[in-house]
């Protein structure tokens, strides 16, 4: 998630504003959740004031609207190029890392008689997949904000050389 918007951002530089002014839509919830368990802010009454006067300031560009843009992440990951990979590198992760009935299946076996059977130890192809994803969308960044940014990054091409040996897989450029 963050790769793409950090993508779709480098693109699309007029919506870097709603972007970083939804962090006080955050940080006012921050708040509200602080208060509301019993969180004793009162010592820090003028940040309190602070991002209240923020968020007075930005909210009206946010109201009914669950996120910063109205775009969902499949959409930008389609504009940047990578929503081949949304479904591997986002979707099923979100599924895993949430309550979901897919998160739980997955640590279940049907054994014999109906009973499922609980999966403990390591989920090596799991992990695999996991990291896998994380140093190509690594890559993927470094080589996108190398090209959008002209910053001459040396050695990216033994990067995605080290990522193939790493992952023994055929690699074009990531994000070519």
């Amino acid at each position: 998630e963050r790769v793409v918007t950090a993508l779709y951002l480098a693109r699309h530089p007029e919506q870097v504003d709603a972007f970083l002014d939804y962090h006080y839509i955050h940080q006012r919830k921050l708040l509200n959740h602080a208060t509301g368990t019993g969180i004793n802010l009162g010592k820090h009454e003028t940040e309190i004031a602070a991002v209240e006067a923020e968020y007075q300031r930005v909210k009206g560009r946010y109201e009914g609207k669950g996120s910063w843009t109205k775009l969902d992440l499949k959409t930008m990951a389609d504009e940047v190029a990578l929503g081949h990979a949304y479904g591997l590198m986002h979707f099923w992760p979100t599924l895993m890392h949430h309550t979901t009935l897919a998160g739980v299946n997955v640590r279940y076996e049907q054994s014999g008689a109906d009973v499922p059977t609980f999966l403990d130890g390591p989920q090596q192809d799991e992990t695999d997949q996991a990291l896998g994803s994380a140093h190509a969308l690594l890559l993927i960044l470094l080589q996108q904000f190398d090209d959008l940014f002209k910053l001459g990054l040396p050695n990216l091409n033994e990067l995605h050389g080290d990522f193939a040996r790493c992952w023994k897989v055929a690699v074009a450029q990531a994000g070519h």
